[in-house]
């Protein structure tokens, strides 16, 4: 029962996640491509620690899903560990 306007507009942790962060991914990666880094008015001040153990977070809880979710996975709620996922139920 989340009202969707009440989410933030933007992941700010996640934007501050890839600040420095390239992705090298593609074969024609432009190794002299400059890098951005993005910072703006009231954003949380976190340490490089802190940074990290919320990507490990991030990283943890998205292989957790992508497990659970996929085929052979036990569908296990990540909020409700045993129990299983439950159906999503349509907004009205």
């Amino acid at each position: 029962d989340v009202d969707p306007a009440q989410l933030p507009g933007e992941d700010v942790v996640g934007r501050l996640l890839n600040n420095g962060r390239i992705d090298t991914g593609a074969e024609d990666y432009d190794r002299e491509s400059p890098m951005t880094w993005v910072f703006k008015t009231g954003d949380p001040d976190y340490t490089v620690e802190e940074l990290r153990k919320i990507r490990t977070t991030r990283e943890f809880i998205s292989q957790f899903l992508e497990e659970q979710m996929g085929p052979g996975g036990d569908q296990k709620d990540i909020t409700d560990i045993p129990n299983r996922m439950g159906k999503l139920r349509s907004l009205k």
